[in-house]
């Protein structure tokens, strides 16, 4: 069966679409209209939550440095201080415990040693000054902590001596 072409009614043409077509538009376009203003609702309402959030945040944020200032204020004041009279507690108990020790390896594994060891790289400028102050066999607390070795093989104790106050002094420990 062969299909007739379809044309739309004269009448159409002249009134315009009929009615029911006329109330799908209309629906449709409400319908936009609808769904675009609870877009704009929602997204107005999340930027509300948002702020509300970001500010609950913000509360948050600086009550939680004011409690970390509290505390940590007094200790990073007193780290210093408090680091190197520990420094100079286990270093004097090291050169006490272990001056007739002729050893170096029994010197270094000494508990005081390896404490002053653990304390980390705050102790390096304590080591270091100690080092100028009173040569001793630090290096080995310096080389454990820092990961670096200055010292030359042809170095004798001396030589290592200097080379690691050269080493603090170029990186600002002294």
């Amino acid at each position: 069966m062969k299909q007739q072409p379809f044309f739309l009614p004269k009448e159409w043409a002249i009134q315009g679409l009929p009615p029911i077509y006329r109330r799908v538009e209309s629906v449709q376009s409400d319908t936009t209209k609808v769904v675009e203003r609870a877009i704009d609702e929602v997204q107005e309402n999340l930027t509300h939550e948002q702020a509300q959030i970001n500010l609950v945040i913000s509360v948050i944020s600086h009550y939680v440095q004011r409690q970390q200032l509290w505390w940590q204020a007094p200790f990073e004041i007193e780290q210093e201080s408090w680091a190197e009279k520990k420094f100079q507690d286990l270093a004097q108990k090291w050169r006490k415990e272990t001056k007739h020790i002729s050893s170096l390896t029994k010197a270094i594994l000494h508990p005081a040693y390896q404490r002053i060891i653990g304390m980390g790289p705050v102790a390096i400028k304590f080591i270091l000054r100690e080092l100028e102050e009173r040569p001793h066999h630090w290096f080995w607390a310096l080389e454990s902590i820092t990961g670096d070795n200055p010292v030359q093989p042809e170095d004798d104790f001396d030589g290592a001596v200097k080379a690691w106050l050269r080493w603090g002094q170029v990186r600002g420990f002294i």
